[in-house]
């Protein structure tokens, strides 16, 4: 199960991709609060919410999960529905990968694979969640016409991104043992792309206490994540600004603590100045 911290960023990220207020695929989508279908809305967030678990925990329970998020998603409208049967479809298979074999399974032999995997499925999940927002609000987008939108890919890079780094920080101890010193400069790499990419989405529609918000928070990340990166263990005779040796021990502690949460942590706050943005769009 998901832990409580994991429901609250997901509850927010749900909110700022279905009220992305910069997305206008359809001329016929308004900002009006009273335009959004409440069931369809409703059906939205507990298939999402079921999808999170289902993830953590692909046993007999992960098929009546499925069938829950079919039917909220169906609530909403049929683009939705699709990218939802590509992102599960996406998800059983990984997860049937990483049980063929064993240990030698592709995704069990290198942690860093399944950290891009779940990402992709990050992005494909944000990719559904943007469709639900604009169906939800009864209008219409079309599956290519999501994916050619620059605006739309944009969001979807970015939550992509942004998913590989929580990965990433939640399993860097393996990450580590697997790729050495390079496991760091790709922490912050991921995080910060993501950041990157939804900032300069922010630039469109955004206003411009939220676009100064995500400037300082992207900012924040590549600079937080960089002194973070200094204090890892380095091996004697590594200066300040070496990566030095690959150490045989990955970091422990507070700093792996730390590790873990920083991707995490902007991708609560970039969701939050997005969520802020479109509920104050709507009820303006």
């Amino acid at each position: 199960m998901p832990q409580p911290r994991q429901l609250i960023e997901l509850v927010v990220a749900f909110v700022a991709a279905t009220l992305l207020p910069t997305l206008r695929l359809d001329p016929e989508l308004t900002g009006r609060l009273g335009d959004i279908d409440p069931l369809a809305a409703l059906g939205a967030l507990v298939a999402t919410l079921a999808f999170a678990v289902r993830l953590q925990r692909m046993d007999r329970w992960g098929w009546g999960l499925l069938v829950i998020e079919g039917a909220g998603f169906a609530l909403v409208g049929p683009t939705t529905v699709e990218l939802w049967a590509i992102a599960a479809g996406w998800s059983i298979l990984a997860h049937a990968g990483a049980r063929a074999s064993g240990r030698e399974a592709l995704l069990a032999a290198r942690p860093a694979t399944r950290c891009v995997v779940r990402g992709m499925t990050a992005g494909l999940v944000a990719a559904a969640l943007l469709a639900a927002g604009i169906e939800g609000r009864r209008a219409s987008v079309d599956f290519g016409e999501l994916f050619t939108h620059p605006l739309a890919v944009l969001a979807i890079a970015g939550a992509a991104a942004l998913g590989v780094g929580i990965t990433w920080g939640e399993h860097f101890a393996e990450v580590y043992g697997t790729g050495g010193e390079r496991a760091w400069l790709l922490w912050l790499l991921w995080p910060s792309a993501g950041a990157i990419c939804l900032t300069y989405l922010a630039r469109e529609e955004l206003p411009t206490w939220a676009l100064m918000c995500l400037i300082a928070i992207t900012l924040a990340t590549i600079m937080g994540h960089a002194l973070v990166a200094t204090q890892r263990p380095r091996a004697e005779g590594s200066g300040p600004n070496q990566l030095g040796p690959h150490l045989d021990e990955p970091p422990s502690g507070g700093l792996l603590e730390v590790v873990q949460l920083a991707p995490s942590l902007t991708t609560l706050l970039v969701s939050v100045i997005f969520a802020a943005a479109g509920v104050a769009r709507l009820l303006a």
